[in-house]
């Protein structure tokens, strides 16, 4: 059987056929939250997390930009990438 893997932080990383392990609650920051990274690659990835259900009970995101958007116009902005399917 596979050893189970350690990351950086020394939480135990599952090996194929493992429960993944949900971690505590956090907060992830994107700086440049209006870029193309953002809305391409980091948004829908962590929309496959939350489909998955490994993303933890309290987590937030918060997004840094120097782009002027309301909360409404910033969330179409995101949703297009989700839509796109990008990952």
């Amino acid at each position: 059987m596979a050893e189970e893997g350690k990351s950086p932080s020394g939480t135990p990383i599952p090996c194929e056929g493992q429960a993944a392990v949900i971690p505590p609650p956090c907060l992830l920051v994107i700086f440049g939250a209006s870029g193309d990274l953002t809305k391409r690659k980091l948004v829908p990835a962590l929309f496959g997390l939350f489909q998955e259900g490994l993303l933890p009970e309290g987590f937030a995101v918060l997004g840094v930009s120097r782009t002027p958007f309301s909360d409404d116009a910033f969330r179409d902005h995101l949703r297009d990438g989700i839509a796109g399917g990008s990952q």
